[in-house]
């Protein structure tokens, strides 16, 4: 489950969720946001329809008007969840601990985008937390649009073959180099 519907959401995470979904990884996927209309946009995305035709995700709020929040939701949903799963945590850094804190309780893991959350003490509690329960706790690292690049290897394997063919793409994306 996805909690947090915006850019992130759309250029970072639901292109991963899809592509690992594409990849036998992954099941049926949900994103929860405050608003019908943030979720309805989403699932309406040119661009993900064509970069991933044939998968969708389930909306949460799925009904009700499409500006009124519903701010709870998302707590309702993880406690739906079946142990185990993941909990992929997009939304307003604010929020973070809140969002983490429900997923860990109802025995989720978890990754969150940056920053895990504002303060010491937080971060301190929520590792605390996810140890004490065996839990796997992450935090994404990069979030700009121009920090994001995919590179579809149809026919790439996780090997030195493979990492050889993407290198030259690899250098010019991180360092400018051109070879």
């Amino acid at each position: 489950m996805i909690v947090g519907g915006g850019m992130i959401t759309h250029d970072q995470l639901l292109p991963a969720a899809y592509h690992l979904q594409r990849q036998g990884r992954v099941g049926e996927i949900s994103v929860c946001a405050q608003r019908p209309r943030t979720v309805q946009r989403l699932a309406a995305s040119p661009a993900l329809s064509e970069a991933f035709p044939g998968h969708s995700f389930h909306p949460y709020p799925a009904e009700g008007d499409p500006d009124v929040p519903q701010p709870e939701m998302f707590r309702e949903l993880i406690g739906r969840m079946a142990p185990g799963g993941i909990v992929m945590v997009a939304v307003p850094d604010q929020l973070h601990r809140e969002v983490i804190l429900c997923a860990l309780q109802h025995g989720q893991h978890v990754c969150v985008v940056k920053p895990l959350v504002l303060k010491q003490c937080e971060a301190m509690e929520i590792a605390h937390e996810a140890y004490e329960r065996g839990l796997v706790l992450g935090e994404e690292a990069r979030y700009r649009k121009k920090d994001i690049l995919y590179l579809e290897m149809p026919d790439g394997n996780h090997d030195v073959q493979t990492w050889k063919q993407a290198m030259p793409e690899f250098l010019k994306w991180s360092w400018g180099i051109s070879k």
